[in-house]
């Protein structure tokens, strides 16, 4: 049957030593030798020595731990860090995976340079590397010498390379570098009263850049030419007075300063064999200019409507005046004023025009193409018709008379109407007289 033993002093068995305590201290810090822990106790203690609960979890919080805070042993699942260096008494760690982070441990077949165990560093400087001799995988430390410079620094973590002066010879720079000019310290060529002179290096020190006026020179591929018309006249050098540029000798020279008076005596510009007469000389063959027969004389007259002096230049007589035959002119103006000029009436025909004194009113004598526009208009204010006398008043006559008005001039002012005059129209009283004041009719009339 069931049976519970409660309140003994102990228990004891033929062998070992008496029991007195079922124990739940998962801590077991008494370490008593008649003590036996349940089941709990036990399962904790183990929890704690290992860090690692039954469930897989971490022991937490870490004075749990046995000893405190640094208890615990290697987790295989690796959720468990380490707390101190692991010392493996010279023994290996095999099946390590290839690392991922730069702090996973590295297995030899994941490391270059032969495991890192062939390099062979001797007085190792500043500013050095690490180099292959080219025996099986052997590396040693090197410094660097030559046209280059390299400073190391090690808190930046850069290098900085740097060429050393004096060492950039021409052929070290490639034939197809295509230097920018705006790299290389060039000076601004100057004039000076002669050429340079002494060795190739010390010609080309006093030589330097230079740029060309656009106005005065073209420049193409660095070729540069004198511009055609370029040169103004105050870039020559000054010559003599009364004198030109040229070379009065037979043969070819250098410009030199030539009299007007060799000029027009020697060089046959004005030929005095062509004066035979009075006038203006003129060239009359335009294929040659150097004979005597290549040029004439033009005589000149004033002219007039009656003696029109044909083939002569017209001049001025002693009063200013001058005349002709006929005058093709596009505008006559007398006085500085317009006097007669023509005009276009769109597309019918055009219209000639006397101007007034002022730019306003004159007499336009129109002609076109259609009937509308054969009008001639005088433009003034009032238009009066006298006789060649200039006394009195000149009578008009016309086969049709427009207006609005017919007057004497006054109300006062006697009239007379002369003919016989009949008034038509198509209806009756169309047309008609109307007087403006009443009358008697002394005779019989109908009506």
């Amino acid at each position: 049957a069931a049976i519970a033993l409660s309140n003994l002093d102990g228990i004891g068995f033929k062998r070992g030593v008496p029991v007195s305590e079922f124990s739940t201290d998962s801590s077991f810090s008494d370490n008593a030798v008649d003590t036996v822990p349940t089941e709990n106790a036990t399962r904790l203690y183990i929890e704690r020595r290992l860090g690692i609960t039954h469930g897989g979890a971490i022991v937490a919080p870490s004075t749990n731990l046995i000893p405190p805070v640094s208890g615990g042993f290697m987790s295989l699942d690796g959720q468990l860090g380490m707390k101190a260096d692991m010392n493996l008494n010279f023994h290996k760690i095999v099946n390590v995976s290839d690392p991922v982070d730069p702090q996973d441990a590295v297995n030899l077949r994941s490391l270059t340079f032969e495991n890192i165990q062939n390099f062979g560093f001797t007085n190792t400087e500043a500013n050095q590397f690490i180099v292959f001799t080219g025996v099986a995988q052997d590396a040693i430390n090197v410094s660097v010498v030559g046209d280059l410079s390299f400073d190391i620094d090690s808190t930046a973590n850069t290098i900085d390379a740097q060429i050393n002066p004096n060492v950039i010879l021409d052929a070290d720079v490639n034939a197809t570098a295509d230097i920018q000019q705006s790299k290389l310290l060039m000076q601004l060529t100057t004039a000076e009263s002669a050429a340079p002179t002494g060795t190739a290096a010390q010609k080309q020190a006093r030589s330097g850049l230079a740029s060309f006026d656009t106005a005065q020179f073209t420049v193409v591929d660095g070729w540069v030419q004198l511009k055609t018309n370029g040169v103004p006249k105050t870039a020559l050098a000054q010559i003599a007075a009364k004198s030109v540029l040229g070379n009065s000798g037979l043969a070819a020279a250098n410009a030199s300063d030539v009299l007007f008076t060799t000029v027009v005596d020697s060089g046959g510009s004005i030929k005095k064999n062509q004066y035979s007469g009075t006038g203006f000389l003129r060239r009359v063959n335009a294929g040659s200019n150097t004979s005597d027969a290549d040029y004439g004389v033009v005589d000149m007259a004033a002219g007039s409507s009656a003696t029109v002096e044909a083939s002569k230049l017209i001049v001025r007589d002693v009063n200013g005046d001058f005349g002709g035959r006929i005058a093709d002119l596009q505008k006559l103006q007398i006085d500085g004023k317009d006097a007669i000029d023509t005009g276009s009436l769109g597309g019918s025909s055009g219209y000639i025009r006397l101007y007034t004194y002022g730019t306003n009113g004159g007499i336009y004598l129109q002609y076109g193409t259609l009937a509308s526009d054969n009008i001639n208009y005088y433009d003034n204010d009032t238009h009066i018709f006298r006789p060649q006398s200039g006394i009195g008043l000149a009578p008009i006559t016309a086969s049709q008379v427009t207006t609005t008005a017919l007057t004497t001039g006054g109300n006062t002012t006697a009239g007379t109407v002369t003919g016989r005059w009949t008034l038509t129209g198509s209806t009756p009283n169309e047309s008609r007289f109307e007087a403006t004041y009443s009358a008697d009719v002394a005779e019989y009339y109908e009506g």
